[in-house]
């Protein structure tokens, strides 16, 4: 599953959806480094900058460029 920043967002919260994001975080989630970027942003500009750095390594999502062809099924 293709993630976009407020489905992460939603999980990291806790916020509604919380529980779909989860599913597909222990399945093969698929996020651009843009969006995972607007993650971060939010944590830093909340002045949790050390948040923001962890998180590449405490979120199981793959990240992928955004030149990258994302496939969402079969064509």
């Amino acid at each position: 599953m293709i993630l976009d920043a407020s489905a992460l967002l939603a999980f990291l919260l806790a916020e509604p959806g919380q529980d779909r994001v989860a599913e597909a975080l222990l399945g093969d989630a698929t996020m651009t480094t843009v969006n995972f970027a607007k993650v971060a942003t939010k944590y830093v500009l909340r002045g949790a900058k050390a948040q923001a750095k962890a998180l590449v390594e405490r979120v199981p999502v793959t990240l992928v460029s955004v030149d990258q062809d994302l496939h969402c099924g079969p064509r």
